[in-house]
């Protein structure tokens, strides 16, 4: 008996702990969520003085969401971020700043590959390296960003006329289909 009243609270308490963890959980991930949400609302605010051409109030804004991003662990955010920290020094001609943190885009995107931040990574360092007089790390930079912008356009109308070509064959068939129910409809007639 006692056996079974031990076994009936120890279940109760694992239902409570489980419960317990799962709320910390739950409440870790909705911070989580809440930081990245702060931090990407710093970028639009930083990308939206960079358009005003406050660039001061830019960097800010970036570094600020910089920040928050490294605490979160969110490293795909954080080139984007770079990157407009990146131009704010170009356009502030800032130019070792601006090598620093576009070093650190670089850092970030290697871990991620995204095919897109790296095309912007690419025309930022084009740029870049233009300002800075390093014709021929500019030209390499562009001739590789060409190269990604044509494989990725190239890829995307691919994947456009695949789209095309089945929605041709499902039309088609849709088509025969409603022509045969015709023909039986008017051969029971």
């Amino acid at each position: 008996m006692d056996f079974n009243l031990f076994s009936k609270l120890f279940r109760i308490f694992i239902l409570f702990y489980l419960i317990h963890y799962m709320n910390l959980s739950d409440y870790l991930t909705h911070k989580i969520h809440d930081k990245i949400g702060i931090a990407n609302t710093l970028n639009y605010q930083g990308l939206h003085f960079f358009n005003i051409h406050d660039y001061h109030s830019a960097v800010s804004k970036f570094i600020n969401a910089i920040q928050i991003t490294k605490s979160v662990g969110a490293n795909y955010e954080l080139i984007d971020q770079y990157l407009g920290l990146t131009n704010c020094y170009i356009k502030m001609n800032e130019e070792d700043k601006a090598y620093e943190a576009l070093e650190n885009a670089r850092i970030y995107l290697n871990e991620t590959q995204g095919p897109h931040l790296r095309l912007d990574y690419l025309n930022t360092s084009h740029t870049l390296d233009s300002l800075k007089g390093n014709w021929k790390e500019a030209y390499l930079t562009h001739l590789d960003f060409v190269e990604l912008k044509d494989s990725l356009m190239n890829d995307e109308n691919s994947k456009r006329v695949y789209q095309k070509q089945i929605e041709f064959e499902f039309d088609k068939k849709e088509a025969e289909q409603n022509a045969m129910r015709a023909t039986k409809s008017k051969q029971q007639l």
